[in-house]
């Protein structure tokens, strides 16, 4: 009984969360940022591991130009989805325009390494190698 009970209050935070970040998403769409991340963040409240809302509140930091804010939330959602793309080619850009270049070819070499035909991140990686000076390690 214990077991059914937790997973039923795992569904009402999931469906609460899923809530909040559709409301988040009406708030950004009327450009009410800041309302927006409060309901983004209410919805990481209900369900921490929620995948939207947290590349939602990265989208929203990197458009206020709050790099840091963005880098966590790109984080966070990696530790939860190692394998989401978005947030692998938005760290992988916060770290080319923070000039870190090691930083920024580690991540566009993990991306492509699991999808070898996103040829935007493809354009990209070979922008930033060109800049590095690092045109040899070329794919």
């Amino acid at each position: 009984i214990r077991g059914e009970g937790a997973d039923v209050i795992y569904k009402q935070r999931n469906a609460a969360a899923n809530i909040c970040y559709e409301l988040g998403e009406y708030q950004n769409e009327q450009r009410a940022y800041e309302k927006a991340m409060t309901f983004y963040n209410e919805a990481l409240k209900q369900d921490e591991t929620h995948d939207k809302s947290m590349l939602a509140l990265a989208k929203l930091y990197l458009r206020k130009g709050e790099l840091e804010g963005c880098e966590h939330q790109c984080n966070a959602l990696l530790r939860v989805d190692p394998t989401n793309e978005e947030a692998m080619m938005m760290l992988a850009d916060l770290m080319f325009r923070k000039n870190k270049y090691d930083d920024a070819i580690y991540h566009f070499e993990q991306l492509l390494e699991k999808k070898p035909n996103n040829y935007e991140a493809l354009v990209q990686f070979v922008q930033l190698l060109r800049r590095a000076g690092r045109l040899y390690d070329c794919p």
